[in-house]
């Protein structure tokens, strides 16, 4: 256990000013996000270019890749939030019946997709967790980019996931911002939930 928290503070400590920003602007993001503020978007958006750089660099070309698909969801979400006057804006719903198993499924595909294109194109050193993580997470983007609180769920157990994953890739830092992200996303769901019930007493 000494070894593991030592190796970990050492690794922290020879920690790049490029993923200090990237950790910075991710927790600001995700905060944003759980207050239903739209400069979740803007945040998000240095976020994910700085981790496209920082995993292509680390092998974990999935989680490159999602990044590049947070950057075109972000737009979306952006666009999407924005709409309407304040008294029209987009509230917070749910997922129910066949749609939660819609998103189930396309999650499942996508990480399936992603596994197969791993092992036979790339050099992935962890190509499960990597295919994993990665549709769990473009899931819960496009979730949250229509404002479903199960988004929260898919963030809460990507989060899990991304901890040990991110200290194995020798980004210790950044599994330092998923612990965060952890705290944040069960938060997040409190207050959607919350925001969700309200909305439905008006």
């Amino acid at each position: 256990m000494n070894d593991f928290i030592s190796g970990l503070m050492s690794g922290i400590a020879n920690t790049t000013p490029l993923e200090y920003i990237a950790v910075f602007t991710g927790i600001l993001s995700v905060w944003y996000c759980r207050r239903e503020n739209i400069l979740v978007f803007p945040t998000g958006l240095v976020n994910v270019m700085i981790y496209v750089y920082l995993f292509f660099k680390a092998g974990m070309y999935a989680n490159m890749g999602i990044n590049a698909v947070f950057f075109i969801t972000s737009i979306y979400g952006w666009y999407n939030w924005s709409r309407g006057s304040s008294d029209e804006k987009l509230i917070v719903t749910t997922l129910h019946g066949s749609k939660i198993w819609i998103f189930a499924m396309t999650t499942i595909l996508i990480s399936i997709i992603l596994y197969f294109i791993l092992t036979r194109f790339t050099n992935s050193p962890a190509p499960l967790m990597d295919s994993i993580t990665t549709a769990i997470f473009i899931t819960a983007m496009w979730l949250q980019a229509i404002k479903k609180r199960e988004t929260w769920l898919l963030w809460i157990a990507g989060d899990v996931l991304m901890i040990p994953l991110s200290i194995v890739m020798g980004l210790h830092f950044t599994a330092v911002q998923y612990l965060a992200f952890l705290g944040l996303a069960v938060s997040g769901w409190i207050e959607w939930t919350k925001s969700y019930k309200t909305n439905l007493a008006k």
